[in-house]
């Protein structure tokens, strides 16, 4: 077992990793007036709509459940840490990082295709604006996509957020473990 200095600095840099919801609020698309914000991409392209964009990076560095974070890697190499301490056994660690490993997709997955609803929810929004009393019934599927696809991200959120309690709480059980 490894000494109580070693578990307070793993436990202090798995406890700074956070699980957040974020709603993937980058994929946004920015309406002025009702109409789609949007940048030029050169001659002879169309022009794209404009997202709020990423967060801060020193908000992305320890946020597990963005989809532009490195922090699951810094997850991952902690649980490959921790079965070299001995905390986790082999199989356990190799199980988790392919747990983590999945998790990872489903938020690539939840992001490419929130991104896409978030420009044709935006595009649709924006031709129907002041035309109609009340929102088409595509208006209203692409909204459910965009709830659906929260969803499934506060799902990984949820995921990640009990990997990393119970990475905690096992570190918590060592540490009490090496004082008594």
């Amino acid at each position: 077992m490894p000494d109580p200095e070693t578990l307070s600095v793993l436990r202090k840099r798995i406890a700074s990793l956070q699980a957040l919801p974020c709603r993937l609020a980058h994929e946004r698309v920015i309406q002025e007036d009702g109409m789609v914000k949007r940048r030029s991409q050169g001659i002879g392209l169309d022009p794209i709509p404009v997202r709020i964009g990423l967060c801060p990076a020193g908000i992305r560095s320890h946020q597990l459940a963005c989809a532009h974070t490195m922090a699951r890697h810094v997850l991952d190499a902690l649980i490959g840490n921790l079965a070299t301490v001995h905390v986790l056994d082999g199989v356990e660690a190799s199980r988790m990082r392919e747990e983590l490993g999945r998790i990872a997709h489903a938020i690539h997955m939840t992001d490419w295709q929130k991104s896409d609803t978030e420009i044709r929810y935006a595009l649709l929004a924006e031709k129907e604006a002041g035309s109609i009393d009340q929102p088409s019934a595509s208006l209203l599927s692409e909204q459910a996509q965009l709830d659906a696809s929260v969803d499934r991200h506060q799902t990984s959120v949820d995921e990640l957020r009990r990997m990393r309690d119970m990475l905690l709480a096992r570190l918590d059980e060592c540490i009490r473990g090496r004082a008594g």
